[in-house]
C-alpha cells in the first residue's frame, strides 16, 4: 500500500494558504500548516514530499533561525523538496538556502500564480522521482541479482538464508561467472550484519605481497612504500563481512593466517606482532575442486574443515535453463533503465539462441551479451543477429588465427625462404569474400557493404581468387 504524500507549510501567510488551496491535484496530498516549527510534527514514514518555509515569518516572530529550520528539515526529510519565501532583509539567508539544496526561493510579495507554478514543478519532479523508483523496484528485483526459480538455485538460496543471522564462515562453490559474489552480498545484506561494511578480497587477481596486507593491514615500514599504518579489510569490516574471492588462490602462509583468524577472531597486521581483534565474518568462494586440492596439499585441510556444513553450491547456467530468459530480461531492464534507453524486448530468434547456447562463462557472459545488445541495438526488438556478434564463447579473431596458423608456422620455420605472409592473407581474403557472397546469394553490393570494401574491389578480388558468385 502506497503512503500518501504530505505537504507542510511553516508560516501563516494567508496568500500562501490561498495559493496552496487552489493547487490542482492537492487532493492527492495531505496538507499541514504549522506556525511553530516542531521536529516531531514532521512525518517519519518517508511521506513528506514538499515543505514551504516562510523565512520572514520565522525571523519576524523570533521563532527560530530560518536557516536552522531548513537544515533540520533537510536532516529529517532529506528527500523532501523545499520552497523558501523571503523578504529583502532575508536575501542572504535565501541565497544560503539555495546553496543548501532548496528547490526555489520566492521573494515576497509574490503573485499567486508564481507560487502555484513553482509548487507544480516541484510536485512534478517528486512524481517523476517516485515513478523512477517504482520502475527500479519493478525492473531490479531485490537480492543482488538473485533471480531464478530453478530447483538447484532455489536450494542454494534456501541454504544461504540459514546463514543470514549467524557468525559461521561460509564457502560458496561454483564455476566462474555463476554469481558467487552476488550470493555473498545477498547473505550479508539480508542478515544481521547488513549495516556493517562488505569488502571484497580478490585473491585470484592480487599478488601475494598485496593480498596479505589488504586483508590484515600493515604497520609503518612493513614493506617498501608503507609510510604509515594501514587498516586491512578485516579491521574495516569489524562488524561486517570480508568476502575472499577464490580463497584457494591464497598462498599456504595466508591460508594459515585466515584459518587462525576464523578460529580466534584475532590477527596481527603485517610488520608487527601486536594482536588485534575483529568481529568480521568471512565468506569465501572457489571454483576449484577443494578435496582434490587438499589431496595434493595445495589447500589446507584444516581451513577446508572450518567450512564443513556451511558450503553452498551454485549450479552453472546450463543447468538452470528455465532461468535463462528471466535473467536475460532482468539484465535488459536493468541496462535500459541505467543508460536511459528506449524500451526493448527480445525477439524469438534471440530467445532461441539464449536457450541453445552453452554459456561457458555462465551469468557473467549472459550479462555481458545482453548489455552489448541493449546498448548497440537500435531497434526495439533484439534478435539473433544483434546478439551473436557478442558471443563471448567464441575465440577472438586473433586467438582463432593463432590456433590455426601455429602448426603451419612450425612446418615452415626450417625453410630459408617462403611466402607465409601472402599465403595467409590471400586465404583469409578468399574465405571472407566467399562467405559474404554466399550469405548474400551472390549480391555483390550487399557483400561489399558487409565487408566494408568498395564493390569494384570486391569484384576484382572475386575474379582474382576465382570465387563463384
Amino acid at each position: 500500500m502506497s503512503v500518501k504524500r504530505e505537504i507542510f507549510f511553516v508560516g501563516n501567510d494567508a496568500a500562501v494558504l490561498a495559493a496552496v488551496a487552489a493547487m490542482p491535484g492537492l487532493q492527492d496530498y495531505g496538507f499541514h500548516q504549522i506556525e511553530s516549527f516542531v521536529e516531531t510534527a514532521l512525518p517519519s514514514n518517508g511521506a513528506l514530499s514538499l515543505v514551504l518555509i516562510d523565512f520572514s515569518y520565522l525571523n519576524g516572530n523570533s521563532i527560530a533561525k530560518s536557516i536552522d529550520v531548513l537544515a533540520k528539515v533537510k536532516e529529517l526529510a532529506a528527500a523532501a523538496e523545499t520552497i523558501v519565501l523571503y523578504e529583502d532583509m532575508q536575501r542572504e539567508d535565501a541565497m544560503n538556502a539555495l546553496a543548501m539544496g532548496a528547490f526555489f526561493c520566492i521573494k515576497k510579495p509574490f503573485h499567486s500564480e508564481e507560487l502555484k507554478t513553482v509548487m507544480q514543478r516541484a510536485m512534478e519532479g517528486i512524481s517523476l522521482r517516485d515513478e523512477v523508483e517504482r520502475l527500479k523496484a519493478d525492473a531490479l528485483p531485490q537480492g543482488n541479482e538473485m533471480v531464478g526459480e530453478n530447483k538447484k538455485f532455489r536450494r542454494a538460496l534456501k541454504e544461504a538464508e540459514s546463514f543470514f543471522d549467524t557468525e559461521n564462515p561460509v564457502l560458496i562453490l561454483g564455476e566462474s561467472g555463476t554469481g558467487k559474489r552476488n550470493l555473498a552480498r545477498f547473505i550479508h545484506f539480508s542478515g544481521h550484519k547488513k549495516d556493517g561494511t562488505f569488502l571484497v578480497v580478490n585473491a585470484d587477481s592480487m599478488p601475494e605481497d598485496m593480498a596479505g596486507p589488504d586483508m590484515f593491514g600493515w604497520e609503518k615500514g612493513a614493506f617498501t612504500g608503507a609510510k604509515e599504518y594501514g587498516a586491512g579489510s578485516i579491521a574495516l569490516c569489524s562488524e561486517g563481512t570480508v568476502y575472499i574471492s577464490e580463497i584457494t588462490s591464497l598462498s599456504p602462509a595466508l591460508q594459515e593466517r585466515v584459518l587462525s583468524f576464523i578460529k580466534t577472531k584475532k590477527y596481527s597486521p603485517f610488520g608487527t606482532k601486536n594482536v588485534l581483534t575483529s568481529n568480521a565474518r568471512v565468506i569465501a568462494s572457489s571454483k576449484e575442486n577443494i578435496p582434490e586440492l587438499v589431496r595434493k596439499k595445495l589447500f589446507l585441510k584444516e581451513l577446508s574443515e572450518v567450512f564443513y556444513g556451511a558450503e553452498i553450491r551454485i549450479p552453472p547456467l546450463r543447468e538452470r535453463k528455465s532461468d535463462i530468459i528471466p535473467l536475460a530480461e532482468y539484465f535488459l531492464a536493468k541496462y535500459v533503465l541505467r543508460y536511459g534507453l528506449e524500451k526493448k524486448k527480445f525477439g524469438g530468434t534471440s530467445t532461441e539462441y539464449f536457450m541453445n547456447h552453452y554459456w561457458p562463462e555462465n551469468i557473467r557472459e549472459l550479462k555481458k551479451t545482453v548489455k552489448h545488445a541493449a546498448i548497440l541495438t537500435k531497434a526495439s526488438e533484439i534478435n539473433y543477429k544483434d546478439i551473436v556478434y557478442y558471443d563471448t564463447s567464441k575465440y577472438s579473431i586473433s586467438e582463432f588465427l593463432e590456433k590455426k596458423i601455429v602448426n603451419y608456422l612450425q612446418d615452415v620455420t626450417g625453410l630459408s625462404f617462403g611466402n607465409l605472409y601472402s599465403t595467409i592473407v590471400d586465404e583469409v581474403e578468399r574465405t571472407l569474400i566467399s562467405m559474404a557472397l554466399r550469405e548474400t546469394s551472390g549480391n555483390q553490393l550487399k557483400a561489399s557493404r558487409i565487408l566494408g570494401i568498395n564493390r569494384n574491389t570486391l569484384r576484382t578480388k572475386a575474379k582474382q581468387f576465382q570465387v563463384e558468385k
